[in-house]
């Protein structure tokens, strides 16, 4: 039911019988169709003797949909019988590399400016989009009613925008801002009459 990026390794094994465990198999739409898994540590098997299976395996490396795949597993004796169905293990694959792109007006002076975050991601969907200012703490970031993730910058640095699938996998894009300017202007104000300082209100 956690999403990796990796392939899976799904190793079946302890079951007993009389006659010995012929094979394991695994099922992926809840017992309709069986496969047989490959096996190891068995023993050859003869007309009369079949094989013992100690334990067999299967490694999964496609990427799945959305909600994974569900996998069962049972063993078959070496009598033909046909072992209960394990509990289901849900493999949840993403091998797609997300992405993250961030653009925003650097160029000009402003007060302030929104930055457009645009990821990419496979089926493991989005985990976490965060923002640091200058390689300090992180800050996540929620995205819009729409769905759309977007960032306001009032002060100059350099952004760090980090984005991280499901599968726990990142990609980083930064920008930098240099003409951010939010200081309020105030003027200095003297007067003089004739050489001398001038006080506001007196008679000259």
């Amino acid at each position: 039911g956690q999403w990796t990026n990796g392939d899976v390794t799904i190793t079946v094994s302890g079951a007993t019988a009389d006659s010995g465990i012929a094979k394991y198999q695994y099922s992926t739409d809840n017992g309709a169709n069986w496969n047989d898994m490959t096996a190891s540590k068995a023993t050859e098997a003869t007309a009369t003797t079949p094989s013992n299976v100690e334990e067999a395996q299967m490694t999964i490396s496609d990427s799945t949909t959305a909600d994974g795949t569900t996998y069962i597993f049972r063993a078959v004796s070496g009598s033909g019988v046909e072992g209960t169905a394990s509990s289901s293990v849900v493999v949840k694959i993403d091998k797609a590399e997300p992405a993250i792109e961030v653009s925003g007006n650097t160029a000009d002076y402003l007060t302030a400016d929104t930055v457009t975050i645009t990821p990419t991601v496979g089926v493991s969907g989005i985990a976490s989009i965060t923002v640091s200012k200058d390689n300090g703490e992180p800050e996540t970031i929620s995205a819009n009613g729409d769905g759309t993730y977007t960032y306001t910058i009032t002060e100059n640095g350099t952004y760090a925008f980090v984005l991280t699938n499901g599968a726990g996998v990142t990609a980083t894009d930064r920008i930098t801002y240099t003409n951010i300017d939010g200081a309020t202007p105030a003027a200095v104000i003297t007067a003089t009459a004739g050489e001398a300082a001038y006080t506001g209100g007196a008679w000259t």
